[in-house]
């Protein structure tokens, strides 16, 4: 099972969330999972779940940098 490493919330968009996951660890199909407790959690009717890498290279830097960060493993 995929671990998360970091854990933000882009502050202009209160229902995007942008995740890290240990190096060579994909959640696969448990991303739909994590989507809908992060949802729950949020009082959302769905969180917009990315990673850093799915994001548009030329917002990328700065919606990471605005992100409010939520979780950070060592």
């Amino acid at each position: 099972m995929a671990r998360i490493s970091r854990l933000q919330v882009y502050r202009a968009r209160l229902r995007t969330a942008i995740v890290e996951f240990e190096p060579r660890k994909t959640p696969g199909f448990a991303i739909v999972t994590l989507q809908q407790a992060l949802s729950t959690l949020m009082s959302c009717r769905t969180i917009d779940l990315r990673t850093p890498h799915e994001l548009s290279r030329y917002i990328r830097d700065r919606v990471i940098a605005e992100a409010l960060v939520l979780c950070v493993q060592p």
